[in-house]
């Protein structure tokens, strides 16, 4: 996954750079490297956002299902 399709995803989800962060469980700082393409996304991140998206579902659903709780930034 390159930086750009990352970056759609984010927006097309409607999610902040906070939430994106807290729903991969990783720093906000992270997110802007994944964006700016300074850090190259884990292949473990690619497959879950892909597989979300080709199930039509926003990462709120599979936060929800592991946590309990909602998804916010």
């Amino acid at each position: 996954m390159n930086k750009d399709e990352f970056e759609k995803l984010r927006n097309d989800w409607g999610l902040t750079q906070a939430m994106m962060a807290k729903f991969l469980a990783v720093e906000e700082r992270t997110i802007r490297r994944f964006a700016s393409g300074e850090s190259a996304i884990p292949q473990q991140t690619a497959i879950l956002l892909r597989l979300l998206k080709r199930v039509k579902k926003k990462p709120e659903y599979a936060y929800r299902l592991g946590t309990g709780e909602k998804l916010r930034g």
